[in-house]
């Protein structure tokens, strides 16, 4: 492999000028030169990976805001169907727990509208929005929020389901 001077490209050995600025190539690399830069392609990869992948929406996101909706489904029918004594606050923690369930289902399968939320914090700041890039930590704060509502929104649909029977 050779590269070159001018512009950087890597050419394959057989190549005496460069495709990309027509500058004529010099020596071959050397084994430990055609290493490192391997190496460091790998890392450049790995990184717009790790960024690109807040985005992705996987088959796991997408289950768990099903059941985050059909646990939503299951208390309003538990609030409406069923005649219990209730107080005003009681009816009210169950709208707010529908309510955070409903949210974060939505959330969980569209990461872009959070991340334009969290842009739009930066908006009257001298940086540049768009340069802005998502945290590794990001993606696991989105899917352990989801997994925390939805033990959450769960353990407190059992309760209620367990307090008919009591």
């Amino acid at each position: 492999m050779k590269k070159c001077i001018q512009c950087g490209a890597i050419m394959e050995n057989e190549n005496e000028t460069c495709l990309e600025c027509g500058t004529k190539l010099g020596p071959a690399l050397t084994e430990e030169e055609v290493q490192h830069l391997k190496k460091a392609f790998l890392e450049r990869a790995t990184k717009v990976e790790e960024k690109a992948d807040f985005f992705y929406v996987s088959k796991q996101d997408k289950i768990v805001s099903v059941l985050l909706l059909c646990g939503v489904v299951m208390h309003m029918l538990l609030l409406y169907t069923i005649k219990q004594v209730e107080t005003e606050n009681y009816r009210l923690l169950v709208y707010i727990i529908m309510i955070w369930m409903t949210v974060e289902a939505f959330n969980v399968v569209n990461p872009k509208i959070t991340w334009k939320i969290y842009q739009m914090r930066f908006s009257l700041k001298p940086t540049e929005p768009k340069e802005l890039h998502a945290a590794e930590i990001a993606l696991h704060l989105r899917r352990g929020i989801a997994f925390v509502t939805l033990f959450a929104g769960g353990s407190f649909l059992i309760f209620r389901v367990l307090h008919l029977f009591i």
